[in-house]
């Protein structure tokens, strides 16, 4: 059903959010002021849940193709946090899809809204640590 890299205890391994990539997004060279960290933050949480709903839609339809470029862009944007788990998900995700193993995706697309909802709710918490926002003011 797994994969190795989507072995649960291989993605317990991998960090939610690859704090050099984090690091990256507030260094100021590279524009990482709050407004660039708040900008890059609400597009991926703004694009994320349409390409989920596309992922399972795919999948519920057996759309092979749409799964395999839907999770290979959900893989980029991932990446750009360092959010490796839900990066290696959508990668077994398209490398399955794009090979026809759709029979086995089930338990990995479950898994990726499960990992979007953690990396989303730590990268909120970002901005607002980058804002000074308080915690409890987050919807």
């Amino acid at each position: 059903m797994y994969s190795q890299s989507t072995e649960p205890s291989r993605l317990a391994s991998l960090p939610l959010l690859d704090e050099a990539a984090i690091a990256a997004l507030h260094d100021p060279e590279l524009g990482g002021d709050p407004e660039f960290l708040t900008e890059v933050v609400e597009t991926f949480l703004g694009d994320t849940p349409p390409r989920l709903e596309a992922l399972h839609a795919a999948f519920a339809s057996g759309d092979a193709e749409t799964l395999g470029r839907t999770a290979h862009s959900m893989k980029g944007s991932s990446g750009n946090f360092g959010a490796m788990r839900m990066q290696t998900l959508c990668a077994d995700v398209e490398r399955l899809s794009r090979a026809g193993e759709l029979g086995s995706l089930g338990p990995l697309v479950a898994q990726l809204d499960v990992e979007y909802r953690q990396v989303a709710d730590r990268l909120q918490e970002l901005v607002d640590e980058a804002t000074g926002q308080p915690a409890a003011g987050r919807s």
